[in-house]
């Protein structure tokens, strides 16, 4: 050993003679016991290590077999995928599995309970709000907005079906139009007017809107059932107007402006069947300008649909609100306490009045399911109506008549069409507005 060496050694607090000397040579200090085990650990390493280089060999030959016949050597086997997923469930707790699978079949009744009990409440909440400020165009778009923030939420945690941005503001845009307007105008209308005068008109007028638009654009008559029970709708609504006295003509002319755009929207769906309304439009640039809007419209899901009707409205419909002075009232009156919890209150029902719909709209395949679950809806806000603001007796008696027939109207005209309308919009029922 040189001089250098030695000196590392020293500097180091080692004896450079120890360091010299093997370890397991001879004159090693580790006795014969431990160097037996320190052999039969290398040996227990050195066997794992060929068993590794052994069955990585025979994946790599497996492989490279698969890849010379064409095959795709990293695909995964779905029926192995099934027979683990079905090891592990058997190692699961069967309580917790007959749970979850209660729990599965049992969400459209979840998701039903909440669209009622949130959509019945919105009315309520959306009409208390206007006794601490009254400014429907900003009302409409905290609504906007709160719903907005909702979807966004549930297709971020996949409860929703991802959204589709790519050029959704073009096949959204009639369904923005119409939806805004029409929300827009329920608020005012709620604003000056009871609610079952709101709701008389929205469900009576709607339904004798689209009866009138079927019998002009498609040429499909109204069955007797349908017309007698349109009749009654439109008798107990025109009743419970006369003799409603919390009514203001700007409120009505609201909801005259609702029923513009409603009858709109009926005849949109028609355009979406058949851009030519039957031989009507004749125009070539204006015909293909439609159907590309039906088109784009048709590739967007339902809850882009929704997020974009509720998005990009919002900052409009806040800016009219301030050309309408509605800032003024928000300066002259401070929000209290209560004014602010009733206001989100409302904002939040909304949101999951909407978030709830479109869940159901994914699970009820059938028409009359999702009208029953919209007259469930109904009927809870007229009695929630009549319990919160104490409307008479024969007010009460009017609406729901007048709410029963019309969705008796709907669900006849909804029967009709089936076999008319294109997939996924027979019987469709959408919000318009908290209606």
């Amino acid at each position: 050993m040189s001089d250098r060496t030695e000196h590392v050694f020293a500097s180091a607090g080692v004896n450079p003679k120890a360091a010299a000397t093997p370890l397991h040579g001879a004159g090693s200090p580790v006795h014969d016991g431990q160097r037996q085990e320190m052999d039969a650990s290398d040996a227990e390493v050195e066997r794992r290590r060929n068993a590794l280089r052994s069955a990585g060999a025979n994946i790599l030959e497996v492989a490279m077999a698969q890849a010379q016949k064409g095959e795709d050597p990293f695909a995964v086997d779905p029926n192995r995928v099934r027979k683990e997923r079905r090891k592990r469930q058997k190692a699961e707790d069967p309580e917790f599995v007959a749970f979850g699978t209660f729990l599965k079949q049992s969400l459209v009744y979840i998701y039903a309970a909440f669209y009622i009990i949130a959509q019945a409440s919105s009315y309520v909440l959306v009409k208390a709000s206007f006794s601490y400020m009254q400014t429907p165009a900003v009302l409409t778009f905290l609504h906007m907005l709160v719903a907005s923030a909702a979807l966004l939420a549930a297709t971020r945690f996949r409860i929703l079906e991802p959204l589709q941005l790519h050029a959704a503001l073009r096949g959204s845009a009639v369904r923005i139009l119409l939806y805004s307007s029409q929300m827009l105008c329920v608020f005012s209308a709620l604003h000056h007017n009871s609610i079952n005068i709101v709701l008389v008109w929205t469900t009576a007028g709607s339904a004798a809107i689209e009866s009138v638009v079927n019998v002009a654009v498609g040429g499909r008559p109204l069955s007797r059932q349908a017309t007698l029970a349109l009749g009654i709708s439109f008798g107990a609504g025109v009743v419970e107007l006369m003799f409603d006295t919390d009514k203001v003509a700007v409120g009505l002319l609201m909801l005259l402006l609702f029923s513009t755009s409603k009858a709109a929207e009926a005849t949109w769906r028609h355009v979406s069947n058949d851009a030519t309304l039957g031989g009507r439009i004749t125009d070539s640039q204006l015909l293909m300008s439609m159907e590309r809007l039906v088109d784009e419209e048709a590739q967007l899901s339902r809850s882009t649909i929704a997020f974009m009707q509720n998005l990009v409205p919002a900052v409009p419909v806040l800016l009219l609100g301030f050309l309408c002075l509605e800032g003024e009232e928000l300066v002259t009156h401070e929000l209290s306490v209560p004014g602010v919890k009733v206001m989100v209150s409302a904002c939040m029902a909304y949101a999951v009045a909407t978030v709830s719909q479109l869940l159901l709209d994914e699970k009820l395949d059938r028409p009359s399911s999702k009208l029953a679950v919209r007259a469930a809806a109904l009927i809870g806000a007229v009695l929630l109506f009549a319990f919160e603001f104490h409307a008479g007796m024969m007010s009460l008696l009017l609406t729901l008549v007048s709410v029963a027939a019309s969705l008796l109207v709907i669900q006849r005209s909804a029967a009709s069409e089936q076999g008319y309308k294109a997939p996924g919009m027979a019987g469709e029922t959408r919000n318009t507005g908290i209606a």
